[in-house]
């Protein structure tokens, strides 16, 4: 299985994914809206309501530009100094945005701490969590915290408790970042981006070019499992977030992840409608293991012991030609060369 992921655990869109429908979207939201009220009463006090929540932002992006400015210093190599001087501002205000920062860390960071170290939370020893109290290193802190975050029993926290770790988890793999540390997975979580079975390398290559969705995993028959299960073959996908960096719980899913997983739902319908061994299907984990708009999964599912089976190079073959060739696709892609095989059976 293959999944891209921030050190969060949020998806994130890679970057030579994003286009113009990314940039500025918020914005064209908005504007669109305001436009589309009939009322030109209802839209000069709508505007005016606008204007103030966009004031009112200003703050939270001080806040943020503040983080950040503290970040930059975790870099390796960098000082207040340098960094003052990489941005143009001065050496106080560099500090001033450290000094706040940085204590906000800490005291994240030891609350979390403090939850894990009490006994039965964390598998973690607490003389190991221990030092992570003590240091000021906030980049310590992360490292120890982290390894506490690894393995907790989530059954002996409240919900305020769970919402501290899950905070500060995501707070200490972003500095970590920052600072060019390689943070440990998440447990349970693959970070091999090559580990594809060899038979489902040609799928693998063809769902790496359709817009918008991240690839899950391709999955190849089991030998070991039962007769009615041993020829099924897997491929599973979810829809990327609209906005680079950030969910679908508040940008909403990508507009081509969306059309391109309706293509494909579409597609491996008529196959089926054909007599294929071949079908669709959707799934989700509990909300409580991920974030709202993440939980959904989608998969193509294909039985080698069908009495008309489809394996996974004659299914991308086939998606290829039906989007190139019959014109069914909706934009034009560059597709991975087929395979010498592909060409002989043309």
């Amino acid at each position: 299985m293959t999944d891209r992921r921030d050190g969060g655990g949020r998806r994130t869109m890679p970057s030579e994914r994003a286009d113009d429908y990314t940039q500025g979207l918020r914005t064209e939201r908005a504007l669109a809206w305001l436009v589309a009220i009939p009322d030109p009463i209802d839209r000069v006090r709508s505007a005016d309501a606008l204007a103030e929540h966009a004031r009112s932002v200003q703050g939270d992006i001080g806040r943020v530009r503040r983080q950040a400015i503290y970040e930059a210093t975790l870099r390796p190599g960098h000082t207040g100094e340098s960094v003052a001087a990489e941005l143009g501002i001065s050496a106080k205000a560099v500090s001033a945005a450290v000094s706040a920062s940085r204590s906000q860390d800490r005291q994240l960071f030891r609350s979390a701490l403090e939850i894990l170290m009490r006994p039965g939370v964390s598998d973690v020893p607490a003389d190991q969590l221990a030092p992570g109290l003590r240091a000021r290193d906030v980049l310590v802190q992360a490292r120890v915290l982290l390894r506490g975050c690894g393995s907790y029993n989530a059954e002996t926290i409240n919900d305020d408790e769970y919402a501290v770790l899950e905070q500060s988890e995501d707070r200490a793999r972003r500095i970590q970042r920052s600072a060019g540390v390689e943070a440990p997975s998440p447990a349970g979580e693959s970070t091999d981006e090559d580990h594809v079975p060899e038979a489902m390398r040609n799928a693998a290559a063809v769902f790496a070019v359709l817009p918008g969705i991240l690839p899950l995993h391709f999955g190849t028959p089991n030998i070991q499992e039962s007769p009615d299960r041993s020829g099924l073959w897997s491929i599973g996908w979810q829809i990327l977030p609209a906005e680079e960096g950030v969910g679908e719980y508040y940008a909403g899913p990508h507009r081509d992840g969306w059309v391109a997983t309706e293509y494909l739902i579409w597609f491996v319908r008529d196959l089926a409608r054909g007599g294929y061994g071949i079908w669709s299907d959707v799934f989700a984990l509990p909300p409580f293991m991920n974030e709202p708009g993440t939980s959904l999964y989608f998969s193509i599912q294909g039985d080698l012991n069908a009495e008309k089976p489809i394996t996974p190079d004659q299914f991308v073959r086939d998606l290829r030609r039906s989007w190139v060739d019959q014109q069914t696709g909706f934009m034009d892609l560059d597709w991975p060369k087929p395979p010498a095989a592909d060409f002989e059976a043309s």
